[in-house]
């Protein structure tokens, strides 16, 4: 944040920025390495995860049953 006080200019940071500056270079590795592992879990698991919640529901009445005959058709 940038702020005026009687015509200097200073540059103020923000406590976010304080706290990823006493971050160590291995433990910002270890939070990208836990990023990397979640963001691919959740690229994968997502899709099966939606598949599994509505075979668990099951068909609405009136429609066919599920099955993963269906699922392909």
């Amino acid at each position: 944040m940038i702020v005026f006080t009687a015509l200097r200019l200073e540059v103020l940071e923000s406590p976010k920025s304080r706290q990823a500056k006493m971050l160590s270079p291995g433990v910002k590795e270890r939070i990208g390495v836990v990023f990397e592992v979640v963001k691919t879990s959740f690229h994968w698991g997502f899709i099966p995860t939606l598949l599994y919640l509505g075979f668990r529901k099951g068909s609405e009445p009136g429609m066919p049953p599920l099955s993963i005959a269906n699922l392909l058709w």
